[in-house]
């Protein structure tokens, strides 16, 4: 028995292609005012390559300003850093100071 399948029209496929969109893409789909159905089937899938080529370079720009941003954030810590050593010293020192002052009053 042989089976036979249906082959699914130009629109049929838009739609289907449509719905299965990552919600990411719709924002950009609405700011660029396309509608996927006025859209011939091989424009539709270019299109939603394009969308997907700017999707990975957005997330990929995002990662390497989130790693610029890290960076920056661990130098200025590490700048802010005071070395145990000499607070411990300017401890003393002070407590020293300290009493020197309050046996001379």
């Amino acid at each position: 028995m042989v089976k036979k399948f249906k082959k699914f029209d130009d629109d049929e496929l838009v739609d289907f292609l449509d719905q299965a969109k990552p919600l990411e893409w719709q924002s950009a789909l609405l700011a660029s005012n396309l509608k996927p159905h006025n859209l011939s089937w091989e424009d539709t899938v270019d299109y939603f390559k394009k969308l997907e080529v700017c999707n990975k370079n957005d997330h990929e720009l995002s990662k390497s300003e989130n790693l610029r941003r890290q960076r920056k954030i661990a130098s200025v810590n590490k700048q802010k850093r005071i070395p145990i050593a000499i607070t411990m010293e300017a401890i003393t020192s002070a407590s020293a100071l300290i009493s020197g002052v309050a046996t001379a009053i």
